[in-house]
């Protein structure tokens, strides 16, 4: 997701889309969510800890807009989406929806 977005800019859905369910793949990086709670050891540890759970409280909010419309939103660690996006499709599929 975009560092920069913001809750506005996530664009609305059509009423072509709104009928198909939406999957949209989100991966965070495990790497920021080290950081976010890493103990501060050298003097720049405690504003990278702030930048990253500043980035990740933003992308939160992202996807909490995208869900409000009804996209499925895989929120899910970067190492961890390959399985996610398999298993969401095959619960898509189960449902006749893809």
């Amino acid at each position: 997701m975009d560092d920069h977005a913001s809750e506005d800019s996530v664009p609305e859905m059509t009423a072509d889309e709104k009928r198909r369910d939406q999957l949209l793949a989100a991966p965070h990086a495990v790497e920021i969510e080290r950081l976010a709670v890493a103990p501060a050891r050298e003097w720049r540890d405690p504003s990278i800890a702030i930048a990253a759970r500043e980035q990740r409280q933003r992308a939160l909010v992202q996807v909490g807009a995208l869900r409000q419309q009804g996209v499925v939103v895989l929120d899910e660690p970067d190492d961890q989406l390959d399985r996610a996006v398999f298993d969401a499709y095959l619960r898509l599929r189960s449902r006749k929806r893809v």
